[in-house]
């Protein structure tokens, strides 16, 4: 059966793709230092850089890439899926300039994507929450990862996407067409462009393709993500539980992080803020 949800998202994203931070790729400056702003990211949720030498990584809805490369300057063997082929064909373009590790491309739907190998890590970021099932989405990545292994997951939920919840009720109640939501979008929200643009390093026409006009915006509460990480044996570090500390996730009987747990107790007392 078709996947109508995906296929209108497809559409959008042809339109004006919000992966597309840099369109110039020969901008060697600019797309360094989207690569840092990225680590420094990571960085801030406390998992350091070791933790990705020599790991296998699978990315979920790798968009055009850009977020992605930032893996392989990590030193992770990367795997990237994306159904939306300008997306895909952009990827694999910034790979071959910019990567230095192993890595493969398949553009696939998520959903139908099989693969017998686990991986590390499996990244699903900015993406379950534009599929017909969300739920279904996390419940795959868990699936594809190695025991021990992790799970970086970016997702709306309601409490985080009331503000542009409520933003996309007003404009689809006052919009007839996707101009008017694009142009009612620009006079009713200027401040809210501004800000998203300025710190999501979008241009403002991907801020509102990708907030507004996306056909599916389908918010998941932590409990209902807990509970698909807990069926399949894995534990929730999250930015909003401000109490937790990383060390006790990393296992030292596993390989990927043996003889690394000293350098990162060292640098990581500090509770995440």
């Amino acid at each position: 059966m078709k996947d109508i949800i995906l296929s209108k998202l497809d559409k959008v994203y042809s339109e004006e793709n919000p992966s597309f931070f840099i369109k110039n790729l020969n901008n060697r400056k600019a797309i360094e230092k989207l690569i840092n702003s990225r680590k420094n990211l990571l960085f801030n949720l406390k998992l350091p850089a070791k933790v990705f030498n020599n790991s296998k990584l699978l990315d979920l809805g790798c968009g055009s890439g850009q977020n992605s490369i930032v893996f392989d300057k990590l030193n992770a063997n990367c795997t990237l899926v994306e159904f939306n082929k300008i997306s895909f064909n952009n990827a694999k373009k910034i790979f071959k300039k910019f990567a230095k590790r192993k890595h493969k491309f398949f553009n696939k739907n998520l959903f139908n994507f099989k693969s017998k190998e686990k991986y590390d890590f499996v990244v699903s970021n900015g993406v379950a929450h534009h599929t017909s099932n969300p739920e279904k989405n996390i419940d795959i990545a868990c699936k594809l990862i190695k025991k021990n292994g992790f799970l970086i997951l970016g997702i709306c939920t309601p409490e985080g996407w009331f503000q542009r919840n409520f933003q996309r009720f007003i404009l689809f109640n006052i919009s007839k067409s996707e101009q008017e939501i694009i142009s009612n979008s620009k006079k009713l929200f200027p401040k809210h462009l501004k800000r998203s643009s300025k710190f999501g390093l979008r241009s403002v026409d991907s801020v509102i393709f990708d907030t507004y006009v996306n056909p599916k915006i389908n918010c998941v509460n932590i409990e209902k993500i807990e509970q698909i990480l807990k069926k399949n044996k894995m534990k929730l570090y999250s930015s909003l539980n401000y109490n937790k500390v990383l060390e006790p996730f990393f296992n030292p009987e596993f390989n990927q992080h043996k003889q690394k747990l000293s350098s990162f107790e060292n640098s990581n007392k500090t509770e995440l803020n």
